[in-house]
């Protein structure tokens, strides 16, 4: 919570219970869903994203989102499974977008895995930590901070397949 400008706070007392405050940070009215508009890349209809998230509810969520923007989007739960799914289905994926967190294996090691086997596919590590791997990695992987907008999600999807 505190990444995204958050905080909890939890007063108890034996005898009298528990008090707990959630501060969440304002935010505006989203923007509308609209389809990709960037120039150049591989974008709307064309793109066929996968998706690496270890959180269901985001994978999910992002999948559908992409999907109602007109990409083709799958979902890997893990590094395993992703690498998996690029073995034998390479042909279906035009980027990878995968969190960098994740148990086991993470998003940036997942990105040496391809950037070594598939030298052309691109890669964007989504990660609320982004400022530190930023700081203390050498990487040729575009940055998404978490949390995005479906805007900046798009913008990293084109930008990523233009480079």
């Amino acid at each position: 919570m505190h990444q995204s400008g958050g905080k909890v706070d939890v007063e108890s007392e034996v005898g009298n219970g528990t008090t707990i405050r959630i501060a969440l940070p304002t935010v505006g009215a989203p923007e509308p869903l609209t389809a990709p508009r960037q120039a150049g890349g591989i974008t709307g209809s064309a793109a066929r994203v996968l998706l690496v998230e270890d959180n269901l509810q985001v994978g999910e969520i992002t999948v559908k989102l992409l999907h109602e923007l007109g990409y083709d989007a799958q979902l890997a739960g893990d590094a395993a499974s992703a690498i998996e799914l690029l073995e034998h289905h390479l042909d279906k994926i035009d980027v990878v977008v995968t969190d960098v967190v994740m148990p086991g294996m993470s998003g940036l090691e997942l990105g040496n895995v391809i950037a070594d086997r598939w030298p052309t596919l691109p890669v964007v590590l989504a990660s609320g930590y982004s400022h530190a791997l930023a700081k203390n990695y050498r990487h040729k992987f575009r940055l998404l901070k978490k949390p995005y907008s479906i805007d900046e999600l798009v913008t990293a999807l084109s930008q990523a397949t233009v480079d």
